[in-house]
């Protein structure tokens, strides 16, 4: 058993089922809620089918090895490596640096967020001289609701695209990677599925297509562009062709980034939602269980990179060092437990209470603790490893246990936080914008004193919502951006900062022209 480096590891934790008056054993009186989603069904027809769905949860374990070598005398050099992250029905639960080797030193970690409810980990490394290089293995477990799509319908028409929420048009746009806009897009996009009526058979005839038609062949840009232009792409160029055809047609579609270091996509379907295609190997749809999410790309991570076409944050940019993964050591495996279809609301309650102690845990991850306070972590953390094993053993009910332990001990962290940190944690400050009034372009500020979901949103005066300025999970830290507001009218403006559920705050703008 690798010697686990104290204190420099991640722990995200399940939180217990029992709360709000949770007893020990849970409630018996739930509701047995129906068998699986509506599935629709072909025109003309009458019936109506109701698969069969078996709530299953399934742990998948992960070990990756970093590696870091010094091009130079090096007292400390920032590396970044990909965690899982929250994607819908998967979530992070336990993550952890090893003992790292043979040279060199960890000398300090940090959780970095990237939006969309993905994090990535930053880890300092030091003292390395010339031709020395530093080994970082890294273990992790994450919790997934297994969906295989059983309830996908057959046939879906397209002109149900021509009604989509106005959430979903930053996966219908064009960006540098992912040039759906492009003739030889559209025209490749026509021909696969122009003729095509249905919706499935259109993302099934493009899935195929990067999977059998493009060879997979590791050379030269993985943007879509190039992709189709060659005819050869590794996973990631497969991937954004995909994505760049499938938006062609006005279908919403991104990348996904899987471990190791895979790509897949997902794409929107009318009235039954995001759904996930394999295409390298041109598998529609692709379980979730099959996959933990490392990332899941924006329109940032699509209009920039350093890789010619990988959107992913991991290595480092400073030449002072050179960085590789050493995939021949990394490993997994997954650990199952199919729980009763009565149960079907615990397990959603599972999966809900694991991603809001993830946001919770990152609030004290870089909080400065107490000597009480640190025990009370680490008593926190040999719970959470313990539950981990339970699981593996099969044993639901002694893992919950652990779990409810663990949380106790976070809690009892929270109540020792002196006045002040409190009010660390849940102060924010949004700023007037300027100038002010404005003609075209203006400059927003806000400042957070505590990691939180952020939402920045702008409202004409009438209370309509114009733009989502900002919709992620933010850390501790003052945010100032440009706003380009050309295509607006004249007249007063609002915008609304939101941090958590509670913390609101709003201030008037004036466009002039």
């Amino acid at each position: 058993m690798p010697k686990i480096l104290n204190p420099f590891y991640l722990i995200i934790v399940i939180s217990s089922l029992y709360n709000s008056g949770f007893s020990q054993n849970p409630p018996q009186n739930f509701p047995t809620p129906p068998s699986g989603k509506k599935k629709l069904v072909k025109k003309g027809e009458n019936s109506l089918s109701y698969p069969n769905i078996t709530p299953v949860l399934t742990m998948g374990y992960f070990k990756g090895v970093y590696s870091v070598q010094a091009n130079d005398d090096i007292s400390s050099v920032k590396l970044y490596m990909h965690v899982p992250v929250i994607h819908r029905q998967t979530t992070p639960v336990f993550f952890r640096l090893l003992e790292s080797s043979p040279s060199g030193k960890i000398l300090d970690y940090k959780t970095i967020p990237k939006g969309n409810d993905n994090w990535v980990a930053e880890v300092t490394v030091g003292q390395l001289f010339p031709g020395g290089y530093i080994v970082i293995p890294w273990e992790c477990w994450t919790l997934k609701k297994n969906n295989s799509y059983s309830d996908m319908p057959d046939y879906l028409d397209k002109d149900s695209l021509s009604g989509l929420d106005d959430s979903l048009e930053q996966y219908l746009k064009s960006s540098e990677y992912i040039q759906s806009d492009d003739s030889k897009i559209k025209a490749k996009a026509e021909q696969l599925g122009g003729s095509e009526q249905n919706i499935i058979e259109m993302v099934n005839s493009i899935i195929n297509f990067t999977g059998t038609t493009i060879t997979y062949k590791s050379y030269g840009l993985q943007d879509a562009l190039s992709t189709l232009q060659r005819g050869y792409a590794v996973c990631t160029g497969k991937a954004n062709l995909a994505v760049a055809l499938l938006r062609a047609l006005g279908i919403p579609a991104r990348v996904l980034m899987v471990a190791f270091t895979h790509y897949i996509i997902e794409c929107y379907l009318p009235d039954y939602g995001w759904i996930r295609g394999e295409t390298t190997q041109a598998v529609f749809p692709q379980p979730v269980e099959n996959n933990t999410v490392m990332m899941a790309c924006t329109q940032k991570e699509e209009n920039y990179s350093g890789y010619g076409g990988v959107m992913c944050y991991w290595g480092t940019s400073d030449i002072r060092v050179s960085y590789d993964i050493e995939y021949s050591k990394s490993e997994s495996n997954e650990m199952t437990y199919q729980i009763n279809t009565g149960d079907f609301l615990i397990l959603n309650q599972a999966v809900q209470n694991t991603k809001d102690i993830w946001h919770k845990y990152n609030t004290y991850l870089n909080f400065q603790r107490s000597p009480q306070q640190d025990d009370l972590f680490a008593q926190a953390l040999s719970h959470q490893e313990q539950a981990v094993s339970y699981f593996g053993k099969n044993n639901i009910q002694s893992y919950l246990d652990e779990i409810k332990l663990a949380r106790e001990k976070y809690e009892q962290i929270e109540k020792l936080a002196s006045v002040t940190d409190r009010q660390l944690i849940t102060e924010l400050q949004l700023y007037q914008n300027h100038p002010n009034p404005f003609n075209n372009s203006t400059r927003i500020s806000y400042t957070l004193s505590s990691p939180g979901p952020v939402s920045l949103k702008l409202y004409d005066i009438r209370g309509r919502e114009i733009k989502i300025l900002v919709n992620e999970f933010q850390s501790a830290d003052t945010y100032s951006f440009t706003v380009n507001l050309e295509d607006l009218a004249s007249g007063i403006y609002l915008y609304t900062l939101k941090v958590g559920k509670n913390f609101i705050k709003t201030k008037k703008m004036l466009l002039m022209r």
